[in-house]
């Protein structure tokens, strides 16, 4: 179930990718390299006259408000979406929906909620309208440098009964 996962459009073009963590109860989502690369990417290039401090300030944040969020709303063993992305020449062609529909059958067979953390209005109604993700938390997040953002910790509840082997087939 934990693992990278990508969507091929044809034989070999990637279109979408996704990072989730098994369910458990250990902090395997606490921040590691791929994932401050991957909050870089988040909270945007850094402005010109930030130097490595700046960079490490903003990451710094995010890093702890993302955990405390996970904290409070994850506790329970569940699947964490830690990434989910879209080629953005490919968005609003249906592959994000097939992706985090697989996704949602990876926790859907293992019996627990998802959870994931966005950025923006657009990210929050695209997970609430194809993945029943529902918004827990709404997060402002403000660096020692002044630089602010938002992000919001999404939850999409377990299956209410256990999958059977006829609703597999």
């Amino acid at each position: 179930m934990e693992g990278r996962y990508v969507l091929l459009e044809g034989d070999d073009e990637v279109v979408a990718t996704t990072v989730v963590l098994p369910p458990s109860r250990k902090k395997l989502w606490k921040t590691g390299t791929l994932e401050l690369c991957y909050l870089v990417l988040k909270c945007g290039a850094p402005p010109e006259t930030d130097g490595p401090a700046g960079v490490m300030d903003r990451l710094e944040a995010v890093g702890d408000k993302t955990d405390e969020m996970h904290d409070t709303h994850a506790a329970m063993p569940h699947l964490f979406v830690n990434v989910f992305a879209v080629d953005p020449e490919k968005q609003g062609k249906g592959y994000g929906s097939v992706l985090l529909k697989f996704v949602a059958s990876l926790a859907d067979e293992a019996g627990v909620p998802a959870y994931l953390e966005t950025r923006g209005e657009r990210n929050v109604a695209f997970y609430s309208k194809k993945g029943g993700f529902a918004e827990v938390e709404r997060a402002p997040i403000v660096a020692k440098n002044g630089d602010s953002y938002c992000f919001e910790a999404m939850l999409r509840d377990a299956p209410t009964h256990p999958r059977t082997a006829d609703e597999e087939e």
